[in-house]
């Protein structure tokens, strides 16, 4: 299993092979899977714009919705065999107000929107989604199949 942690990004070509994150508050997995080549990928974008730090953002271009999503196709391309983005499966994950309850600062749903705007400058739609509300998430990608599990503390898991 490879375990993304905040600001990561992988990908994974292994059929047996499991991409999970967790602690998916008011931060953001985008998961893209391509069924042909059986390959996917993750990020966990933890805030939504890289211009409140460039330097960040050129060593850790996952931390940022508009840096990571680019970063994770970027990687995603050579195991997928550089398809047309129509053929990538994207689904996305969290951006809770778990952290801010009274939505003083608006993390969770700036994030899901800036992730959004990215996935439709890549020319990406989302064929499912788990986002907002007030709870704590975790995500997994099943790479060979393409199955996406989401779970959160006290509840059964789901399939996206």
């Amino acid at each position: 299993m490879i375990i993304v942690d905040m600001g990561e990004i992988a990908v994974s070509d292994e059929p047996g092979g499991v991409i999970a994150t967790y602690g998916l508050g008011s931060c953001v997995a985008v998961v893209i899977h391509h069924p042909p080549s059986k390959s996917g990928g993750m990020v966990h974008c933890v805030l939504w714009d890289s211009r409140c730090n460039l330097d960040k953002a050129k060593q850790m271009p996952g931390f940022f919705a508009d840096t990571g999503i680019p970063a994770l196709l970027r990687r995603l391309a050579p195991l997928a065999g550089e398809p047309p983005v129509e053929e990538y499966m994207v689904a996305v994950v969290g951006g809770a107000d778990v952290p801010d309850p009274d939505d003083t600062f608006m993390i969770g749903y700036r994030n899901i929107l800036a992730v959004r705007q990215a996935l439709e400058r890549c020319g990406l739609a989302v064929a499912a989604s788990d986002v907002g509300g007030a709870i704590s998430r975790a995500v997994r990608l099943a790479v060979g199949s393409g199955e996406v599990v989401v779970s959160s503390p006290g509840m059964e898991e789901w399939t996206l």
